[in-house]
């Protein structure tokens, strides 16, 4: 009768260790005996009794907790008071493992889809403007991604418009110069771009849209240099474009000086110092994306992903994606892309000219790509553009003469070494020159963002000493050191074994 009685609470409640509450005489309602012949005055409580009292604890107990985690923790929409961490908390409790999607959370520039095998984040603002507050919410995404056991993927959409229109160009230039590095939205890009390279989950790009500067050098960072197959998927829309660069008078960041090198032949360089703009096609073709799925497969590529098993395997997301992709021999055999891209915005349409909007142009003009910008030197290279005395080559040329002389030399002799380096000493050396004085920043910022004339003044030419002394080290006051610690990878490694090494789901 003591045996039959005798009832786990995990079976009742589904929830927390296993307690047995023993009631050796549910029938007779009356006081027992602890020990025989002993009557220790106590009176039973009835199962129900027992049951009832458990959950009035437990939800006095929840609404404590949930009055607490009130101001840190974000609520999820639709669900009540429960947060995202309780939410997980159920569903991986129980054996079936839902495939519902578990809600959204608000981070707040940041919108998290949250599923039982993956995130997908995305941007409020339909152009995908970084700002501060949208970085450090991207970088705590990522962080807390590393350490969850049963997250396989990310899938970062950008925003509705665009993927992403990098910096906001008019609150970087304020008051750049005595902001504490702490705040600087740069301190936060170059550590966001250094964690999602480095990840330890697999990391999706969908770059569907306008990918334009620190937006561009954000897909690229969708590179895997931990070994797990980072994807850039392009899409129907796609505009890649390095340009702000040359308008601001600066030279790329945020690892491009990593990845561009490292494209088909010279066109990283082409693109860096022409800022000219390429679609989804050319941007397969080139090797800054990996895959192109058509605009009509988009959704149900997704939707795939999102809908796979719980335990995914990397090879498996490939597969998905590569089942959606569409496969060519050649870039002209496209036929899904636009005739025109939309037009440019706001500064970028001074650039709108022939052979910065053509369609198609990487693999047609990729052997006069090579042979120009392959030269050993800025002026080789209008030598060489010179002598080609093709529309291409003429285009070209004009475009590379509005840029600022300084930024045109410093960027391929900063792209000249980066060739050769690794990716950490890559970002220390663009980080050593954001911290530069750049003259032709705030010329920039004049012509194109606040009288908007569109005629800057640059500085000329810089000599060759001028170039390489804007490379040297610098002091800490100066230049604060870059902080690319990946301390929440070592602190999941350390506490991974003792947490969950004998756990089982």
């Amino acid at each position: 009768l003591v045996k039959m009685c005798r009832v786990p609470r995990k079976s009742v409640l589904g929830m927390g260790r296993t307690h047995w509450m023993t009631n050796p005489y549910p029938i007779l309602g009356k006081r027992f005996s602890s020990k025989l012949g002993v009557d220790t005055g106590r009176k039973t409580r009835s199962f129900e009794e027992q049951l009832k009292k458990l959950k009035a604890q437990q939800d006095q107990s929840s609404s404590t907790q949930n009055e607490e985690s009130a101001n840190q923790t974000p609520t999820l929409a639709g669900h009540g008071t429960k947060t995202l961490a309780q939410r997980l908390s159920q569903s991986l409790r129980d054996p079936l493992r839902s495939k519902d999607f578990l809600g959204q959370v608000d981070k707040g520039e940041i919108m998290v889809d949250c599923y039982h095998n993956c995130k997908v984040f995305s941007f409020k603002n339909r152009r995908g403007t970084l700002s501060e507050e949208a970085l450090r919410s991207l970088k705590e995404i990522i962080q807390l991604s590393d350490c969850n056991w049963y997250e396989k993927f990310t899938i970062f959409k950008g925003g509705e418009d665009s993927f992403c229109m990098g910096l906001d160009i008019r609150t970087l230039a304020m008051n750049r110069e005595n902001r504490p590095h702490e705040v600087d939205p740069q301190h936060v890009q170059y550590q966001l771009g250094w964690i999602i390279a480095k990840s330890s989950k697999k990391r999706l790009a969908l770059l569907d849209g306008h990918c334009i500067g620190a937006g561009a050098a954000l897909a690229l960072a969708h590179t895997s240099q931990s070994g797990k197959g980072h994807m850039r998927i392009a899409t129907s829309r796609t505009v890649l474009s390095f340009q702000h660069a040359h308008f601001l008078g600066m030279s790329p960041g945020n690892g491009c000086s990593f990845y561009l090198p490292r494209l088909k032949g010279h066109i990283g360089l082409y693109l860096a110092l022409t800022g000219a703009r390429i679609n989804g096609a050319d941007a397969l073709y080139a090797g800054a994306a990996s895959h192109f799925v058509p605009q009509n497969r988009l959704d149900k590529c997704l939707k795939a992903l999102i809908t796979s098993p719980a335990d995914v395997s990397s090879e498996q997301v490939d597969a998905i994606v590569a089942d959606h992709s569409a496969s060519f021999e050649s870039t002209k055999e496209l036929t899904c892309l636009p005739k025109t891209f939309d037009s440019p915005p706001s500064y970028y349409a001074r650039y709108s000219m022939p052979g910065v909007t053509e369609q198609t142009h990487l693999e047609e003009n990729e052997e006069a790509i090579n042979r120009c910008f392959g030269q050993s030197s800025v002026a080789e290279i209008l030598e060489a553009l010179q002598q080609e005395n093709t529309p291409w080559a003429q285009s070209t040329l004009e475009r590379i003469q509005l840029m600022s002389p300084t930024a045109l030399h410093v960027t391929f002799e900063l792209f000249r070494r980066g060739a050769t380096c690794e990716l950490e000493e890559c970002l220390r050396t663009e980080w050593r020159l954001v911290h530069r004085k750049w003259s032709d920043f705030k010329e920039g910022v004049r012509a194109f963002e606040t009288d908007k004339d569109g005629k800057p003044s640059w500085q000329p030419q810089p000599s060759n000493e001028e170039v390489l002394a804007m490379f040297k080290p610098m002091n800490e006051a100066v230049c604060p050191p870059l902080d690319l610690s990946l301390d929440h990878l070592n602190k999941n490694n350390k506490q991974g074994a003792g947490k969950f090494g004998q756990m089982r789901v």
